[in-house]
């Protein structure tokens, strides 16, 4: 094997250990009338510059969150407790895809976070009803 495949095969070997293979595990239901935008975050704070994701009508999605690092299967409970600012992880529900400072500025958005220790209790099953209606165990700020 020539020096260039050996580099090729543990650039590889790397890229297939450092994703974690449950990267799947929240499930956000949207449990109202009206499509919802929102973003999954460690952090508590949203930045118009951030994309946002689109739930349907009483559609059931699985909101991406990077994972990064070593294989395992504790992925998501590892970065939440890891990066979330308050060890807790922060979905960010909004009404329109065109985020705004002004908008965030105004808090027009709802903010549910959760421990792991909650996501465990609601087996990573989040069910948004709308504006300050959600499911048991989640906290809105």
């Amino acid at each position: 094997m020539n020096i260039m495949n050996r580099i090729l095969f543990f650039l590889i070997a790397i890229l297939l250990n450092s994703c974690d293979p449950n990267t799947s595990r929240l499930v956000l239901v949207n449990e109202t009338s009206e499509m919802i935008f929102y973003r999954v975050l460690t952090d508590t704070t949203f930045s118009s510059e951030l994309y946002v994701e689109q739930a349907y009508a009483f559609e059931t999605v699985e909101p991406n969150f990077r994972i990064v690092g070593i294989r395992n299967y504790k992925g998501w409970e590892n970065k939440i407790n890891r990066e979330g600012i308050d060890s807790a992880l922060h979905l960010f529900i909004f009404s329109t895809n065109q985020i705004t400072d002004e908008l965030i500025k105004n808090r027009e958005y709802v903010r549910l976070s959760f421990t792991v220790k909650e996501l465990d209790s609601l087996n990573w099953i989040v069910v948004y009803k709308g504006q300050n209606k959600i499911s048991t165990g989640s906290i809105i700020h």
